[in-house]
């Protein structure tokens, strides 16, 4: 049997190929993602960042969160949008600056727990995430999935940093990160879980330790949601948020839905699902990974059971979104990382070419997802097939239009959208909307066919009602709206709101994508 001591990537230097030419062929095939990072200072915020930046600057303003505005988003993701308004102010640049520090912060964490593993595993990762990452393009920037990952990166480096040094410190700092991702998705308590169950073993031999431990690492775990809870409670929307928690959430979860063969075939077209099969080629190859007992033996479980605690979090959400796969992308990312390790430093040359091999195939693959994103062409994972690189031509292009009508500061304005652009043009006029409610997503994305549930029901009379009271000068319909393609969820409130803007409104503009109303003179 190899060694387990005389088992180094620093082998391949040796017998096949220097590792600086190996380094040089990585970055070499990584230079269309790095014309992609350059590329992406120039993206705009699309479809949902534009939501929580509205509804952020909406907090910011003073309204009261869920009960002045209402979303079943938690408060972790506000609270990100919120500073990053206090910092740049309505800005694309800034967001993108702040998209790319939680990145760098996703890769700064992943290249530290991947130190025991050496320089070609901690490039090969760097690249690898934010190839991915950047492939999926102005929609996927700023998605709450991705700065839930960065909160567990840093989570886990913590963890296992403790195991060095530093042990308490280090764990009730883990605890916060992953409270502060469970702050944003409530799958985060997966991961919580997953540390918890790993320090119970590793330190079942020392009872003191491992009880102190776990006192500090759920003491920081609680630390962010106790404060939301806290913030929500002092704004005056704590009622309204368990409202929403308790009566609208389960509803929302009956929804649209995607059948467990869509998701898992939608995985197969990723990124992920090239590093499964790549995972699953090789397996005959890696006895030296299954047999390491040095402290490489943590890190590998704890990114495998990451693995797998990623799929649930994806499968749990029951709908195909690229981005809830961001922390599928990590995991397997860093576990490309340790198997390329493994097989770089085996003793058989032909497992060191094969090794090789997979880098090489990898990175010619992840350009193939990061050259179309480059022009703004569709890859499987950029939502380009959406129409999304169009939008910010159609914002500006009904901004201006409103403008020319004289439209004032704080206007009231309704926008109907499904593909995203509504948020960004109240955004742009600094509009504010007549009812608390800003999606039509809670009444139609669901696509709940027949009657509504009664509160559900209940949400809409609001919805309705409001209108009928505080009727906004301009109402935008986009024409990818549930309600202009016939598509909501039933008969009854497409004929409400047909009938509201019938009554009251007259089209002044009409685009290939949208159309512009305003209310009749009395």
């Amino acid at each position: 049997m190899i060694s387990i001591q005389r088992f180094n990537a620093s082998v391949l230097a040796k017998e096949f190929l220097p590792r600086k030419y190996l380094h040089a062929i990585i970055i070499i095939l990584s230079l269309p993602t790095t014309a992609l990072l350059l590329s992406s200072l120039r993206w705009h915020y699309l479809v949902d960042s534009p939501i929580f930046q509205y509804i952020a600057r909406k907090l910011l303003d003073g309204a009261i969160p869920y009960k002045e505005i209402f979303d079943m988003n938690m408060p972790g993701t506000y609270w990100i949008h919120m500073a990053t308004l206090k910092l740049f102010g309505e800005s694309n640049l800034g967001f993108r600056i702040v998209d790319l520090l939680f990145l760098c912060i996703t890769l700064f964490a992943g290249g530290k727990i991947l130190k025991p593993f050496g320089a070609t595993s901690i490039l090969l990762f760097v690249i690898s995430f934010a190839g991915i990452h950047l492939s999926g393009g102005e929609a996927a920037m700023g998605e709450r999935d991705f700065f839930m990952i960065a909160c567990i990166s840093v989570s886990t480096w913590l963890f296992l940093n403790a195991q060095k040094k530093y042990y308490f410190l280090n764990l009730f700092l883990s605890g916060i990160f992953v409270g502060y991702a469970t702050g944003i998705k409530p799958t985060g308590i997966l991961f919580f879980i997953l540390l918890f169950a790993t320090l119970f073993l590793s330190q079942k031999d020392n009872h003191n330790k491992m009880l102190k431990g776990i006192l500090l690492i759920t003491f920081g775990y609680l630390f962010f949601p106790v404060l939301f809870v806290l913030w929500i409670m002092y704004k005056g929307g704590l009622s309204s948020f368990l409202d929403m928690l308790i009566h609208y959430l389960p509803i929302y979860g009956k929804g649209a839905k995607n059948n467990i063969f869509t998701l898992i075939s939608t995985i197969w077209r990723t990124p992920v699902g090239i590093m499964l099969i790549f995972f699953i080629l090789s397996m005959p190859f890696l006895r030296e990974l299954i047999h390491d007992n040095s402290r490489k033996r943590i890190i590998n479980l704890l990114i495998v059971s990451g693995i797998l605690l990623s799929l649930i979090h994806y499968l749990t959400q029951g709908t195909d979104f690229y981005y809830h796969l961001y922390p599928l992308y990590f995991f397997s990312s860093v576990f490309l990382s340790i198997i390329v390790y493994y097989l770089l430093g085996s003793d058989d040359k032909r497992i060191k070419i094969f090794g090789f091999l997979i880098i090489v195939s990898w990175m010619c693959i992840l350009d193939l997802f990061t050259i179309p994103t480059i022009v703004k062409k569709v890859n499987p994972i950029n939502q380009y097939d959406r129409n999304v690189a169009e939008q910010p031509g159609m914002i500006e292009e009904i901004v201006n239009k409103l403008r020319k009508d004289s439209i004032h500061k704080h206007e009231k304005v309704q926008v109907f959208d499904e593909l995203g652009g509504g948020s960004n043009v109240l955004l742009e006029l600094h509009a504010d909307i007549p009812t608390r409610f800003l999606q039509e997503i809670h009444f139609t994305e669901m696509e709940w066919k027949g009657v509504f549930p009664p509160y559900l029901q209940s949400l809409w009379d609001e919805f309705i009602f409001g209108l009928y009271a505080h009727k906004p000068q301009y109402i935008v319909m986009f024409k990818s709206s549930y309600f202009y393609l016939n598509k909501a969820s039933n008969e009854g409130e497409k004929i409400e709101l047909n009938h509201f803007i019938k009554e009251y409104y007259k089209a002044i503009e009409e685009g290939e994508k949208y159309i512009i109303y305003k209310v009749k003179d009395p």
